[in-house]
């Protein structure tokens, strides 16, 4: 039987940077909904960007004051404006 510790889930944290990057490369793109400066999801952002995958970034992120959303656009993510953005990015040559 398993138990939930405190130091369990300490532990457990530090498999998130690991799992983000794993969660990258099992996928054809990531979206971002939600993201503050220290969240755990630009984790899974740069590695989508350094593993070649599509980044997009909802246009909801930009209006936030959030420095993130500019920097990763100039790294090559996609602003998603509307469902068409991601339709035609991810459609086929």
């Amino acid at each position: 039987m398993l138990r939930y510790s405190q130091q369990s889930s300490q532990l457990n944290r530090y498999f998130f940077p690991d799992r983000n990057h794993t969660m990258s490369a099992l996928t054809e793109a990531t979206v971002i909904v939600e993201a503050g400066e220290t969240s755990g999801s630009l984790i899974q952002a740069r590695a989508a960007i350094a593993q070649g995958r599509k980044l997009f970034i909802l246009d909801s992120c930009f209006n936030q004051g959030l420095k993130w959303p500019e920097k990763f656009l100039e790294r090559g993510a996609i602003r998603v404006r509307g469902y068409d953005d991601i339709k035609g990015a991810l459609a086929p040559p």
